[in-house]
Order: structure tokens, then C-alpha cells, then sequence
């Protein structure tokens, strides 16, 4: 992701050069782009910060940002760019790197595990993925089965609402 440094020459269109805005260099690597967006959530959060809101800039920006195997993808958009070209752009990383709600909610379902992580973290992590289409019932099921044993026999009984 980014390193904290400033891109150079990053201004908005029609400005002078005396009135240059830097936007924080954002990196947007193959693993920032499968995880859902990371990447154009952290280049926006860059936008905003340095106040850069012309379409034209926030495209070179990511263009720029944007590997060359995650590149291939939108090679199409970059030859011939259509009027809102930032949002071409993001809309097809989006639509090739993000998990589907599909996508997400099975995830919840087969593929979380508490690891070396606390048991806060895992439940975070479950409900950002489900989103809200999964019950506080079904969660609780869910959270439960994947705590340790010892921790499951004290929960079970319980009937009050997951920790927040």
C-alpha cells in the first residue's frame, strides 16, 4: 500500500503549478485488489485528503498506482477511455477483484477459523463479511463453533447477544 510519501506532480486539472496538489502515493497490488477494494478505498481516501476531485487526475493516479498483471485487465479502458474514465476504471477492478455477496456469506460459513487471532477479532471478521444478510442467530451458531471447546461449553448455556 502506500508508504506515506507524496506523488509528484499530482494536481487538479486547470491548476497552475504554483498551486500543485500532492496526493499520497497509493499502491494497488494484486492482493490489495482481491481484497475487496482495499486499494481504491485507500487511493479515495487519498483523493479526499489532498482534495483532488477531477476525474481526469484520479485516473492517472490509479493508472499509475496499478500493476502491470492487474493492468491487463482494464488495458481496454486505458486505450481508448470513456468520458468518466476514473470510474471505468474502478468499476472493473471492482467487478473482477471483489469477493461477491455469494462470495462473502460463504465464506462466513466454510472458511473462517479462529487461528492465533481473539475471538473479538474472528466475530469482526464474520460480520464484515456477511453483512448483515446472515441472522444474529445463525452468527452466534457460527461464532460458537469455532471457539475452542473449553469456550464453547461456557457460551453455549448463554443466552445473551454476541460481545460487541
Amino acid at each position: 500500500m502506500g508508504d506515506g510519501k507524496t506523488g509528484e506532480g499530482a494536481t487538479e486539472e486547470g491548476s497552475t503549478s504554483a498551486s500543485k496538489q500532492t496526493v499520497p502515493a497509493a499502491t494497488i497490488t494484486t492482493e490489495v485488489a482481491a481484497a475487496t477494494g482495499s486499494g481504491l478505498t485507500y487511493a479515495e481516501a487519498s483523493f479526499a485528503f489532498s482534495e483532488v476531485s477531477a476525474e481526469r487526475t484520479r485516473y492517472h493516479h490509479v493508472i499509475t498506482a496499478i500493476p502491470s498483471e492487474i493492468l491487463r485487465n482494464v488495458a481496454d479502458v486505458i486505450r481508448d477511455p470513456p468520458t468518466a474514465p476514473y470510474i471505468a476504471v474502478k468499476e472493473r477492478l471492482l467487478s473482477m477483484y471483489a469477493d461477491s455477496e455469494d462470495q462473502r456469506i460463504c465464506r462466513v460459513l466454510q472458511g473462517m477459523a479462529l487461528g492465533d487471532r481473539k475471538p473479538s477479532a474472528l466475530l469482526r471478521d464474520m460480520e464484515r463479511h456477511a453483512q448483515g444478510k446472515l441472522s444474529t442467530a445463525l452468527m452466534r451458531t457460527l461464532f460458537t463453533s469455532l471457539l475452542l471447546d473449553d469456550v464453547q461449553r461456557i457460551l453455549v448455556p448463554s443466552t445473551s447477544p454476541l460481545p460487541e
